[in-house]
């Protein structure tokens, strides 16, 4: 991210700092997790009641971080810059492929669809390479929204979600939503919108980072007692407002009355099939990398 000042050479200077409580339960007591950042200044607590781990103090999220960290975020992105699928673009659209079939394998249908976050639309591609008819894309970046439209041909809006009402109050039948409510402030927000939007048999996908993934827990144990082998380039800024875990995320599903119809860990590489033992260590276990939750509404189910 703050791809400008990564060009520039220029380190991040939070303009503010603020105290937080939970972003999840609203909870004010909590343990220091993890330090990090140029000389650690930055720094993760967990909640006790929870268990979510979060930025506490974090930057003031204003206009001015949004810019610094999203808007061109655009600029280091392959398909972004030359509009041609490299090989790594070419194994994410096939990885979208493979979620498409997963979601239409629980919905049932092909419906309306929204992605929140869409980046450069290789996961609307696949909808519509699928096809999906009614899709649309949001993103806070106007770059990526008119990549989309112009390269792609598909229907995206340049707007936070939570702020943005659908001009004819359709209700959508799948969100799409994959490693981004981690950089969103008020997520509670956000889930009390995502139920007013979906529709009767709406579905909610959510892909997050894990927490307490095996790879992370190891890591952690090697920056703290062994040796700190973290870079953190004075330009970063600190976007995930807090890092999930199954436990944290299925408390917020269910906060929010929410149905949670399965959950599994990933990798990148999920959509070439899995042994036995990757089924045991991301479908049991759950010690992947990534998390990706399937959810529906518990008050809007068909009887």
């Amino acid at each position: 991210m703050a791809t400008t000042l990564k060009k520039q050479n220029i380190k991040y200077t939070p303009t503010r700092m603020i105290n937080v409580t939970c972003p999840f339960c609203g909870g004010k007591s909590n343990k220091i997790f993890e330090r990090f950042g140029p000389q650690n200044f930055y720094t993760y607590v967990k909640c006790d009641n929870c268990s979510l781990v979060y930025l506490n103090p974090r930057p003031e999220y204003d206009r001015s971080f949004v810019e610094t960290a999203y808007e061109d975020y655009a600029e280091d992105n392959a398909f972004y810059q030359s509009g041609e699928l490299n090989n790594q673009d070419k194994t994410a659209l096939e990885h979208n492929n493979f979620i498409i079939q997963q979601i239409e394998s629980k919905l049932g249908f092909k419906g309306r669809l929204l992605e929140i976050g869409c980046a450069t639309g290789l996961f609307l591609q696949a909808s519509k390479n699928n096809g999906w008819k009614d899709i649309i894309g949001i993103d806070v970046s106007n770059k990526m929204i008119e990549f989309i439209k112009n390269r792609l041909g598909i229907n995206a809006i340049v707007a936070n979600y939570e702020d943005y009402i659908f001009e004819d109050n359709k209700k959508l039948d799948v969100i799409y939503c994959s490693h981004v409510i981690e950089h969103i402030p008020f997520p509670n927000k956000w889930m009390e919108k995502i139920k007013r939007d979906l529709s009767e048999d709406g579905l909610l996908v959510i892909n997050v980072p894990n927490q307490i993934s095996l790879d992370r827990v190891i890591k952690r144990f090697i920056n703290k007692y062994l040796i700190d082998l973290r870079k953190w380039e004075g330009w970063r800024t600190p976007d995930h407002m807090y890092e999930p875990s199954v436990t944290s995320m299925k408390y917020l599903f269910q906060k929010h009355n929410f149905d949670l119809l399965d959950t599994f860990t990933y990798s990148k590489n999920e959509h070439l099939g899995q042994t036995i033992v990757d089924r045991i260590f991301h479908h049991y276990l759950k010690l992947g990398s990534k998390i990706r939750f399937f959810v529906k509404n518990k008050n809007t189910r068909r009887t």
